[in-house]
């Protein structure tokens, strides 16, 4: 879509809009929070996030008619990392005691987005040991990040500082993660900020401006191996390819799929969130095939491996750079290793 400067920050109603997504996702995230407990079903729990977050769009910003999910509910327990929206209840999980359970989720008021991520552990106990080290590296990176972000500074800066702090953890980032700029209906606009530079994965430089709104998404691992691969689960997430003006449907279900897609704009969506979920799964083949739509894979990681996934809205603001969305880390948990490089630790003593 078509973007103009009166969406950004400085115009009242975008940021109006942008706040009261931010309040709802904060809410639907403690509540699913509260909810992850041994015995409960991720399908349901998928299904009670964009629920609730559907209830509570409609209370705030009434006037606004478009409004709903900008990014459905994931439940990634364990070895499944990201994009594990389920969809079906046949193939559903049990949360069990000791599952690292990580709940990703976004929302929207007139196109206007925030998302978060947190992840916790299904235990009574204080979290120990290198899984409490990728803890505390991925929360203070993501504190150390919020100070670069400032107008002016350059979003290469970021990777520097991440790296830093994963070596003093003794953690590793994840490879491939993007930091990405977020426009009315884009929640992964071009300007992106890389968390762990490699050969295969490259940005371009340029610098924060006021009134700009970015997820900040951080994502931290035990392991040898920095990079997740693609599960043998079927996507369920999927979003309508912007490059496409005009499809050619071979079949019904592609065009019923589509049609049905349509008041998503450019969000992502869940098969789940469709008028004939079973219908979809035909359809969104044909579409993603014909590159109609782009498909976010369940991504895993190495088993045995622990992995921290957090993720915060970021508003940059003249003279302020605010994190809207997130919970501190719901439990316990004890570092054996601490930051003792200078000048992580002057940065973290900064204001934002």
């Amino acid at each position: 879509m078509e973007q103009h400067h009166d969406e950004y920050l400085d115009n009242p109603e975008a940021a109006n809009n942008s706040r009261a997504a931010a309040e709802v996702v904060n809410e639907v995230l403690k509540r699913i929070l509260d909810e992850l407990k041994p015995g409960k079903n991720v399908y349901e729990l998928c299904v009670m996030g964009d629920n609730e977050i559907m209830n509570e769009v409609g209370k705030v910003r009434k006037k606004v008619k478009q409004k709903g999910v900008a990014f459905p509910t994931c439940i990634n327990v364990n070895q499944i990392v990201a994009h594990n929206s389920e969809v079906d209840t046949k193939q559903n999980y049990v949360l069990q005691q000791n599952d690292v359970v990580r709940v990703d989720l976004g929302v929207h008021i007139d196109g206007y987005i925030a998302v978060a991520a947190q992840t916790i552990v299904l235990t009574n106990e204080t979290i120990v040991g290198k899984p409490a080290d990728c803890i505390a590296a991925a929360d203070c990176a993501i504190n150390a990040c919020l100070r670069l972000m400032k107008p002016g500074c350059k979003n290469t800066e970021l990777s520097d500082v991440i790296g830093a702090i994963a070596a003093e953890f003794d953690v590793s980032a994840v490879e491939g993660v993007l930091c990405h700029q977020m426009k009315r209906y884009v929640i992964d606009g071009n300007q992106t900020a890389l968390t762990k530079p490699t050969e295969e994965h490259q940005v371009d430089e340029f610098e924060f401006k006021p009134y700009e709104t970015y997820q900040l998404d951080m994502v931290f691992t035990t392991g040898k191996s920095t990079r997740l691969f693609e599960g043998p689960k079927k996507p369920t997430i999927y979003k309508r390819s912007p490059e496409v003006a005009t499809p050619y449907f071979n079949t019904k279900a592609a065009q019923h799929t589509y049609t049905n897609m349509r008041h998503f704009n450019d969000l992502p969506f869940s098969i789940r969130a469709l008028e004939n979920p079973m219908e979809g799964r035909l359809g969104i083949n044909e579409l993603y095939n014909n590159r109609v739509v782009d498909r976010f894979p369940i991504l895993m990681a190495k088993r045995n491996d622990f992995v921290v996934h957090l993720k915060t809205t970021v508003h940059i603001l003249p003279s302020q750079v605010k994190s809207v969305t997130g919970i501190p880390t719901p439990q316990p948990f004890q570092a054996t290793r601490h930051l003792q490089n200078p000048a992580v630790l002057d940065l973290l003593n900064k204001s934002l």
